[in-house]
């Protein structure tokens, strides 16, 4: 048992030093050794957990949106559709600022990653949190709080790409003249309402 759980915080800490040192550098720059060592273990410790670094990699990021997945059960507890979506949105800008270092990452390697990386985290890491979010825009769709129309896929990636994108912006976007954009939370679920607004039925509004 003691073991174990030796052998498990052995990986932790690999997996707590491979995201930070990934997100600050990228990819390309960090390498096994360099892993190793800022985790206090050696090299073949490394391979003992993983075989090689792109696995490494995609388990890193895995393992941290890992939340993501809680995140849209918490949301689908009972109510509206809508309201699930909505609290889903908001819940999700909460969590990326929570989690800089994750975000960070994940935005080096949407901007500078190669293909079979992305290939690879849109298969094995965000692909099953992808289909429950757009089964759940599916639901207001048959609720009728969302036009049919409109393309879930398209209705999820608006969604979490406002997020991301308040994310990244946000050392910019709070300091612009005249904005009075001080709230983070507010300003994300301002765009939110702004966004549903544009996907509802056209018989709905104003």
């Amino acid at each position: 048992m003691g073991a174990v759980s030796i052998e498990q915080a052995g990986r932790d800490r690999l997996l707590c030093s491979a995201q930070r040192l990934f997100a600050e550098r990228g990819y390309a720059s960090v390498s096994i050794q360099q892993i190793a060592l800022d985790a206090g273990l050696c090299k073949a410790t490394v391979f003992h957990h993983f075989p090689n670094k792109d696995s490494l990699y995609l388990e890193v990021v895995r393992t941290a949106c890992l939340d993501i997945q809680s995140l849209l059960y918490e949301a689908n507890k009972g109510g509206k559709p809508l309201d699930a979506l909505r609290t889903f949105a908001a819940a999700h800008l909460e969590h990326i600022f929570e989690h800089a270092e994750l975000t960070r990452l994940i935005s080096r390697e949407l901007i500078n990653g190669d293909q079979d990386h992305a290939r690879a985290m849109a298969e094995q890491v965000f692909g099953e949190h992808f289909s429950r979010l757009t089964t759940l825009i599916r639901a207001c769709q048959q609720s009728g709080e969302i036009r049919p129309d409109i393309a879930p896929a398209e209705a999820a990636v608006a969604i979490v790409g406002m997020n991301m994108h308040l994310f990244q912006g946000w050392p910019v976007i709070r300091h612009l003249p005249g904005a009075g954009i001080t709230d983070v939370h507010a300003t994300g679920r301002h765009l939110f309402d702004m966004l549903v607004e544009g996907m509802r039925p056209r018989e709905e509004r104003p």
